[in-house]
């Protein structure tokens, strides 16, 4: 049974320091010592998934007493952390009991008073009640006249000595500024009066936004500033694409911490005028293609005389040709005139009208052949001249009519 307190007491712990990181701080408060001496109270709304934070200095032998109510019936929780960040007392309550927390502090240092959602639909409204009894230096001595009272004294830490290593060191000034990268996480700390500053570029015509978030205890409350603009724990401004120097510091001249940062720019819709491109329909040229007259090919057979004795004809007309001698074409047409005429003359009186079908059938298959190959020369030829004549037109339609 020994064992069962403190293992509730360090899951309890552990399921705070969760809860504490996964709320995001709505509100930051500063309560003076001498304000809760004389009994501080505040009412005040809280959203779902937000913490209200707190801050009050105190010194050793201090006795705080807090009382959160609710009006709204939802369920809020109380915690108080010591000046290191760890915690030091909790109030747990379920539904929408109050939160009681009454404990006499150690050491001296600021403490801070966290009020959490744990259970809120909407907004919830709550009174907070902060009292502060004042402690005293407790002195111990001995019953012994020769022995010097021993006086015990408390160490604390303070915000003056604390220290952290930050990897982003030294950027304490402009031209120390630490170049960082949209869209990722850096990790840094505070120490009291120290300003970090840093460069990053933006692309684009963006809605950026610079904000901090909580790494580990103790957490430092930052302001974040770009030239004439400043926010706390975020800044949200409209940039052109360029590059831009900010800096970070401490929400108070003694604050002390650590701190994560981001810079997360959403792009810009510009509107972009499309111009009108004028619709240009030009106009095709007319081409006329002339089809030349293609000659018919008539080849004439002159009879051959059915007479044994052979008389040779003054020309021949061959596709439209006057042949005569001495052209060797007439000479060769001649000697099958000739031959023709022996075979007529030694065999069969019908053999001259077989060779002058045979002349009139060669005459026949060859005319439309030649007739063809003419027509489709012709063609060509009318087709080429029209292309020329487009490209002519289309030549003097481009550039004016260049070109002749």
């Amino acid at each position: 049974m020994g064992y069962i307190v403190p293992v509730i007491a360090a899951i309890t712990f552990f399921i705070l320091i969760a809860g504490a990181m996964a709320y995001e701080v709505e509100d930051h408060t500063i309560i003076s010592r001498d304000e809760a001496i004389s009994g501080y109270s505040t009412s005040d709304f809280l959203m779902p998934d937000f913490q209200d934070v707190y801050d009050i200095n105190l010194l050793a032998g201090d006795r705080i007493t807090i009382t959160l109510s609710m009006s709204t019936g939802d369920d809020l929780d109380l915690w108080l952390t010591d000046p290191t960040g760890y915690l030091v007392e909790t109030s747990l309550e379920e539904g929408d009991a109050d939160e009681h927390i009454s404990v006499t502090v150690s050491s001296t240092g600021t403490y801070k008073i966290h009020v959490g959602a744990y259970e809120v639909s909407t907004i919830a409204q709550y009174d907070l009640v902060v009292t502060v009894e004042p402690g005293s230096v407790v002195v111990t001595t001995t019953t012994t006249p020769t022995v010097t009272p021993t006086v015990t004294p408390t160490v604390t830490t303070t915000p003056s000595t604390f220290t952290c290593e930050d990897p982003n060191e030294p950027n304490d000034g402009i031209y120390q500024a630490t170049p960082i990268e949209t869209y990722k996480q850096y990790y840094a700390c505070l120490t009291p009066g120290d300003i970090d500053y840093y460069i990053v570029d933006i692309p684009w015509k963006a809605s950026v936004r610079i904000s901090t978030f909580f790494t580990k205890s103790p957490q430092a409350d930052t302001v974040i500033c770009l030239g004439s603009e400043c926010g706390v724990e975020s800044l949200d401004i409209d940039l052109d694409p360029g590059v831009y120097e900010f800096y970070v510091k401490g929400f108070g001249a003694d604050t002390y911490g650590y701190y994560g940062l981001i810079v997360s720019p959403t792009p810009l819709e510009e509107t972009v005028t499309t111009p009108t491109v004028p619709t240009v329909t030009p106009t095709a040229p007319t081409v006329t293609v002339t089809t030349p007259t293609v000659p018919t090919v008539t080849v004439t057979v002159v009879p051959i005389s059915v007479e044994c004795e052979y008389n040779p004809p003054p020309y021949y007309d061959l596709f439209g040709l006057h042949i005569a001698p001495p052209n060797p074409v007439y000479y060769a047409i001649d000697n099958i005139n000739r031959l023709i005429n022996g075979v007529w003359c030694y065999m069969w009186g019908s053999i001259s009208t077989v060779g002058s079908s045979i002349v009139n059938m060669l005459s026949g298959l060859l005319s439309p052949i030649v007739n063809a190959f003419m027509s489709i020369g012709s063609a060509i030829g009318g087709l080429l001249d029209g292309v020329a004549q487009a490209i002519r037109s289309i030549v003097d339609m481009l550039f004016g009519g260049g070109g002749s």
